[in-house]
């Protein structure tokens, strides 16, 4: 019940699921391309649509990155001053410090 596990813990499972967005989002395609479209012409817009992988799950995953970075700064900031004015990080003993 360590606070700085549990910190641990919570990152390895946020970057879990950003890497099953990302399979999500992939396509099997031969010679996938980046979704910038270039060509303006018709068969540039259809080449793009077959070979184009999808961003969507690719913005999702910077998004989900930037969020699970702030809350693991202010999860372990907490913690960092839990153990300043208590001097534990171990949940079993602030639970008793509280009772």
């Amino acid at each position: 019940p360590n606070l700085v596990k549990k910190v641990i813990c919570l990152v390895m499972f946020s970057d879990m699921i950003n890497v099953a967005v990302i399979f999500i989002g992939y396509r099997n395609i031969s010679n996938p391309v980046p979704p910038v479209l270039t060509d303006y012409s018709a068969r540039g817009v259809e080449m793009l649509v077959s070979h184009a992988v999808d961003p969507l799950p690719q913005a999702f995953t910077i998004t989900a990155i930037v969020i699970g970075l702030a809350v693991t700064v202010l999860m372990s900031y907490g913690v960092i001053h839990i153990n300043r004015k208590y001097g534990t990080v171990d949940a079993r003993k602030l639970a008793r410090w509280e009772e």
